[in-house]
């Protein structure tokens, strides 16, 4: 079915839909067209909906929430999660990351392996950091994810579940302004 018949039929089908569908269609919009205004796939493979296991995805936020990860109002709270205990170390600043044990959170387990087991991914993942945003004034500061301890040749992956939230994206060595982008 191409685009246009696809229009077409979402088109015929709005007098039948109810209030809720209505709004459900909106939403979506809304979300959809800063990632399409943005020109999101040349910063980013962008893979929406990768996940669609609720009761997986219930599960994930029970396990992050007994983390207890408690952030200010700007800065975002995290805590790393790895297989072999290692403390993720921020080369240019203060911060360590103690690790938990990764084999403790069975949920989270399984998701990564849905992520390494994925054609979309070029893992295998190891160990994540989770990160917790109080509200939408909560962000992470600018950082370039090039640690030394990572495996460069693998990628970063960004797991979100929950409300929608802008990243901003910069060239190395270029100061902003950058891309902004809205991932849901």
């Amino acid at each position: 079915m191409s685009s246009v018949d696809v229009l077409q039929n979402i088109l015929a089908n709005i007098p039948k839909l109810s209030t809720d569908d209505l709004h459900t269609l909106m939403n979506s919009i809304k979300c959809e067209l800063p990632v399409r205004e943005n020109n999101l796939a040349e910063l980013v493979d962008y893979i929406p909906d990768f996940c669609s296991d609720t009761a997986l995805l219930d599960e994930v936020l029970k396990e992050c929430a007994s983390l207890n990860l408690c952030d200010s109002r700007k800065k975002a709270a995290t805590q790393w999660l790895s297989p072999t205990g290692e403390s993720y170390i921020y080369p240019d600043t203060v911060p360590t990351h103690k690790a938990m044990d990764i084999s403790t959170f069975p949920a989270i387990l399984k998701l990564q392996s849905h992520i390494n087991t994925s054609s979309d991914v070029g893992g295998p993942l190891e160990a994540c950091l989770i990160i917790r945003y109080n509200s939408e004034e909560t962000a992470l500061s600018l950082h370039a994810d090039d640690e030394d301890i990572m495996d460069h040749s693998k990628p970063i992956c960004s797991f979100t579940i929950g409300a929608s939230r802008s990243v901003d994206f910069f060239s190395k060595g270029r100061k902003p302004p950058g891309r902004k982008a809205t991932l849901r």
